[in-house]
């Protein structure tokens, strides 16, 4: 079972089972792992993803057995959490930096939606404070198109 978290990111693998990743554990410390509730058998298991950055405020879809990551926080200076894709069957991931744009520049507490007929995640909202820029909001709708990062197949 996951530990004691908030901040995470929930999303449903196939009709019984839930994919739950990140947040930020009772000690406030972002979280890396990735675990998957059954419904069916009514039990957790953890699926090891040893590269995996540690996030929360983030959002996750899954499109063909792939858990996608995308955004959120963490408590490092560098790399900031852009998109990760993790193999749910072997555990396999890679982590993709994200350009920051005009249009997108926070993706952080933001909201997404995935189309997997056209394999992209549309991201609406979100934003953050930071002490550099003060606080930002994301003022447009951005899609990442799947399909141009190769991982999918």
């Amino acid at each position: 079972m996951p530990s004691a978290r908030h901040s995470h990111s929930a999303c449903s693998w196939t009709n019984e089972k839930v994919v739950v990743s990140g947040g930020l554990g009772e000690n406030q410390r972002p979280i890396e792992s990735v675990h998957v509730f059954c419904g069916q058998e009514m039990k957790w298991t953890q699926i090891d993803v040893p590269t995996l950055l540690p996030r929360y405020s983030h959002t996750s879809h899954v499109l063909k057995d792939k858990l996608i990551l995308l955004g959120g926080a963490n408590s490092m200076s560098c790399p900031s959490p852009g998109l990760a894709v993790i193999d749910l069957n072997t555990g396999w991931s890679s982590e993709i930096t994200l350009a920051v744009t005009a249009e997108l520049l926070l993706l952080i507490k933001h909201s997404s939606i995935l189309d997997e007929t056209n394999e992209e995640i549309v991201i609406l909202g979100g934003g953050g404070t930071c002490f550099s820029f003060g606080t930002h909001f994301n003022q447009s709708a951005f899609a990442i198109q799947l399909k141009d990062i190769g991982n999918f197949n």
